[in-house]
């Protein structure tokens, strides 16, 4: 687990730094572009810099989701059928994430340029409603374990109880902030370029805070 999260952290900064240089690159390097910094974006939007930066967001976000997908496994006993769910979301998601990865590139350009949006909207919708059903169906599995618990428990901690609202302080916030922020990107608010790059650290956290929650609970 050590590793994993090393792994993520790495991409993460990564991630960071060239994206810091990307921006270096369009809007110091390139100020005097003939139509500026901004026709530069947009006529450089499938540079290998750029798709890279969104490539590893993208890992990060499968790498993140997976963790979470393990934990719901095994919460659900490694039933088959939690296993093949777990598989198909992360297959589908890569498969998404890798057609529509122009569009997830061009998306923080939006507000500038006339880039589309659609599908990268949609990409961040489907992993929402992913992040937060898993979510939701392991709080469901853990106060079940607490009603099955009652009767035979002489602990009076209820700590499947505890451990459930936990894992919805930790997804709070990441869902508020994925909320806002495709609603902002849905309606080219300037908002979006203060939302998504904390969307893209709060994807990380969530799933692996989640995870984490689960790995130190009694079930």
């Amino acid at each position: 687990m050590m590793g994993y999260h090393f792994l993520v952290f790495s991409l993460s900064t990564v991630a960071l730094a060239l994206q810091l240089r990307w921006n270096i690159i369009a809007f110091i390097d390139n100020y005097d572009y003939p139509g500026g910094p901004l026709l530069f974006l947009k006529h450089n939007i499938r540079n290998p810099m750029n798709l890279g930066v969104t490539a590893l967001y993208l890992c990060i976000n499968w790498l993140s989701d997976s963790i979470l997908l393990f934990r719901f496994y095994r919460v659900f006993s490694s039933h088959r059928f939690a296993g093949v769910v777990s598989v198909a979301i992360v297959l589908v998601q890569i498969a998404l994430g890798s057609y529509w990865m122009p569009d997830l590139a061009a998306l923080s350009m939006n507000l500038w340029i006339d880039a589309p949006t659609a599908p990268a909207i949609a990409y961040l919708t489907i992993s929402l409603s992913l992040n937060v059903t898993i979510t939701f169906l392991i709080s469901v599995r853990l106060l079940l374990f607490d009603r099955d618990m009652r009767g035979i428990a002489t602990d009076p901690r209820r700590p499947y109880r505890a451990i459930v609202k936990r894992i919805a302080k930790i997804v709070a916030p990441y869902t508020a902030v994925a909320v806002f922020g495709v609603v902002a990107c849905g309606v080219s608010s300037p908002m979006q370029n203060a939302l998504l790059p904390l969307l893209g650290q709060l994807q990380v956290s969530s799933p692996f805070g989640t995870a984490h929650q689960l790995t130190i609970s009694p079930c």
